[in-house]
């Protein structure tokens, strides 16, 4: 499985996505063959993997909350571009910002909005975490998690202007 396609090696190379029967995912960077065949070899047969071809760009997680019917503001994003400036040698800033106008952003339309149907169909309440890729061409999700973590409330309450806890009880209670 995943050797098929390998003729036309991407230039920049190609990430694998591997889910384990535990649900832990491990993501593996492949920058040329001989690491992606290495890599494949560190899976048991019967996980499934999928692969993708990497997309060059800057590296973002979204933050943001849903009350079952809209997005709640602020919205965060969170840019974290270590591996990347690492590899690449490029200076890039790390850190958080809180977006308070987000209905007027390509990248949140592109991205956590279109969501909205879905999560408002299944009743979903509570934080949306999503990691993208952003470049000149588009926004690529990569990964999309539902549910409190450490993260989301540590992020959030960096922008909320109201107490946390009335926060969470207008997620809850809408």
């Amino acid at each position: 499985a995943g050797v098929s396609f390998l003729e036309n090696w991407p230039v920049s190379g190609l990430t694998i996505k591997a889910r384990s029967e535990t649900g832990e995912t491990k993501t593996l960077v492949c920058r040329d063959k001989e690491i992606y065949f290495w890599a494949l070899s560190k899976f048991s047969p019967d996980i499934k993997v999928a692969v993708q071809e990497n997309i060059v760009g800057t590296d973002i997680a979204i933050e943001g909350w849903f009350n079952g019917l809209s997005w709640l503001k602020p919205i965060l994003l969170c840019f974290n571009d270590s591996d990347d400036i690492a590899m690449n040698g490029e200076h890039r800033i790390a850190g958080t910002a809180v977006v308070k106008r987000a209905s007027s952003s390509k990248l949140f339309r592109e991205s956590i909005f279109k969501l909205t149907p879905l999560l408002s169909n299944i009743g979903y309440r509570g934080p949306v975490s999503i990691s993208c890729t952003v470049n000149k061409v588009g926004v690529y999700i990569l990964d999309i998690n539902l549910g409190i973590n450490y993260d989301s409330i540590e992020s959030l309450t960096e922008g909320l202007a109201i107490p946390l806890s009335k926060f969470l009880y207008s997620v809850l209670t809408t």
